[in-house]
């Protein structure tokens, strides 16, 4: 998903969907609710902006 997210963003969509509800709990463990917005929407623009450099033989993005 993320190497064909790379031809066609609109695909990293499902991965922001299948994962956001995770990183904004992990970010509002330890953080609180108030920073795990900002925290969560960062971690998916640095991952989308760096979706070419990530290594497609790792089969789960999650970690």
């Amino acid at each position: 998903m993320i190497e064909r997210s790379i031809r066609e963003p609109a695909v990293f969509e499902s991965l922001y969907s299948r994962h956001a509800t995770s990183v904004y709990r992990y970010a509002a463990q330890r953080l609180g609710d108030h920073a795990a917005e900002d925290v969560m929407a960062e971690t998916f623009l640095v991952a989308f902006e760096r979706r070419s450099a990530y290594d497609v033989t790792v089969q789960n993005a999650r970690p």
